[in-house]
């Protein structure tokens, strides 16, 4: 199962995470395969009108974030 949080933030960010919620066998099971993983998305404006998008995914390997620029519309 998988929890999806969503955080309206000041400034105009908008903060989304996707947490899996572990389903509890037994406790000796958790703790063999505790394996915690985040993965979320944010974005916000630049003073120049840039959208920038942020993906991640944080886990026992990392922070492993992905910019995409989106660019001011003319």
């Amino acid at each position: 199962m998988i929890k999806l949080f969503v955080f309206a933030l000041l400034a105009g960010v908008l903060a989304i995470e996707e947490k899996p919620v572990a389903e509890i066998i037994t406790e000796s099971t958790i703790w063999e395969t505790n394996s915690i993983s985040v993965k979320g998305s944010y974005s916000y404006l630049t003073p120049e009108g840039e959208e920038y998008q942020i993906t991640f995914t944080a886990d026992d390997k990392g922070y492993k974030p992905t910019l995409r620029v989106v660019p001011a519309h003319q």
